[in-house]
């Protein structure tokens, strides 16, 4: 039986003298983390054309992606379609900064995100409120700086909740 002593147990200061020794020789590696992989910041731009109860929507949006997390601004302009005849006139703005997660692959984005927005706009009278916007959208991207995306949207606030849809082009920066 191997009873323990000096000359079978190594110490840490002989540990630190072999690591030391094994690294300028050329026997030890150095470990380097590669972080190409992790998805870097992207920023673009969305407008389209769209609708929602019995109104046309214009939409233009900017977001920018960091990681998971989405920041986005938008501007969504509702306007009584002309050929709805019986409706009376409708009109809805609204400015929305929104936060949210997203996901972005080489050829497919998605995002989800909720914020706060200013509303104004007219239904039996004028109005202008405070709002709690929601937005869902999928992109395809066939080029990097390209693509095209669909968009649903809400505004839930205490004159005029609407919400709508756009299909949008789509411009990466």
């Amino acid at each position: 039986m191997c009873k323990p002593n000096e000359s079978n147990i190594p110490s840490t200061g002989g540990i630190l003298v072999s690591l030391l020794s094994a690294q300028s020789y050329g026997l030890a590696t150095q470990v380097e983390i590669d972080d190409s992989t992790s998805s870097p910041d992207r920023e673009w731009i969305n407008t389209g054309l769209g609708g929602g109860k019995g109104a046309g929507a214009f939409l233009v949006s900017y977001s920018f992606l960091s990681g998971s997390s989405v920041y986005s601004g938008r501007l969504v302009t509702a306007f009584t379609l002309p050929v709805v005849e019986a409706r009376r006139s409708f009109s809805f703005t609204e400015i929305a900064g929104l936060y949210g997660l997203g996901f972005k692959s080489r050829f497919f984005k998605a995002s989800i995100s909720a914020g706060i927005s200013y509303v104004t706009g007219s239904d039996r009278g004028d109005f202008s409120t405070v709002g709690f916007p929601i937005d869902i959208e999928a992109t395809i991207t066939p080029f990097e700086s390209f693509g095209f995306a669909g968009k649903v949207f809400w505004s839930a606030n205490s004159k005029k909740p609407w919400g709508g849809f756009a299909i949008c082009l789509q411009f990466g920066l």
